[in-house]
């Protein structure tokens, strides 16, 4: 498995419980944790050459959520002194525990590449979009599910209460109705980009369509093909991927076009 997770969960536990029975000296404990970290560095370097499954990244930082839960319960319980780590890569004084939060912290909010010369997903923490902007944004309100249907039965172009493709950016982490001009239906090795206002790379905004989805979203249609050139409003999450709003389409009833 990409993350090895078992691995590292069992790299932190075996450590722990060598600790916590004073089997080693406290020198000894350094170099331990000075182990660890090493060996996780490497993991990250080898994680930066493969693909990614996000469902898999989602399991497993829930394991080390479970795992960090545990380790609370038992610090509790016993002396916790401040301990210097050896790689710069970690600043901890909570003993072990502090490490393994890093950990966490790494796996959330790391960036993830996929090697392929094509257009390439990322998934990166989502900042907030800048308050100093000197745009004027009005507050950000999530579109309630029926009047997003509502919208999307509406014939006129463009319908009321939805954002514009070029302003989908400032609405980054919430739930929105996008209209826009498709410029590109451009296809890759997982699924199919929807290119909007200009062609890629210079799209301002983009909708992704899986494969696993591309036909119950399409109604088995092959007629997103043609689609380039043409009015299209898509809902949902607003998320970010290289500098450009995206929404993930999923469902039939996210998509219209006029």
């Amino acid at each position: 498995m990409l993350w090895e997770s078992s691995n590292v969960i069992n790299k932190i536990r075996q450590t722990l419980d060598t600790q916590s029975k004073n089997k080693i000296t406290e020198s000894s404990k350094q170099k331990e944790r000075d182990n660890l970290v090493t060996w996780y560095n490497k993991q990250l370097r080898e994680l930066e050459e493969k693909n990614s499954n996000v469902n898999d990244i989602s399991n497993q930082i829930g394991e080390l959520r479970v795992l960090i839960n545990e380790i609370r319960s038992t610090s509790q319980t016993s002396d916790v002194t401040e301990v210097p780590v050896a790689s710069g890569f970690f600043t901890s004084n909570k003993n072990v525990l502090g490490l393994t939060i890093s950990l966490l912290f790494i796996l959330t909010f790391g960036v993830i590449a996929l090697n392929s010369n094509e257009q390439t997903l990322e998934i990166t923490h989502t900042e907030p979009y800048n308050a100093n902007s000197t745009s004027n944004i009005q507050a950000w309100e999530e579109v309630p599910e029926d009047e997003v249907k509502l919208t999307l039965l509406q014939d006129v172009w463009p319908p009321e209460n939805t954002i514009s493709s070029k302003d989908a950016l400032q609405y980054v982490g919430t739930s929105q109705i996008i209209c826009g001009l498709i410029s590109q239906v451009s296809p890759f090795s997982k699924g199919v980009y929807l290119n909007f206002d200009k062609p890629y790379p210079d799209s301002t905004f983009n909708s992704i369509i899986w494969d696993s989805d591309l036909d119950y979203v399409m109604n088995g249609s092959s007629d997103y093909i043609t689609y380039e050139n043409k009015p299209v409003c898509v809902s949902g999450d607003v998320t970010i991927y290289n500098g450009r709003a995206q929404v993930i389409l999923n469902d039939p009833t996210q998509f219209k076009v006029f």
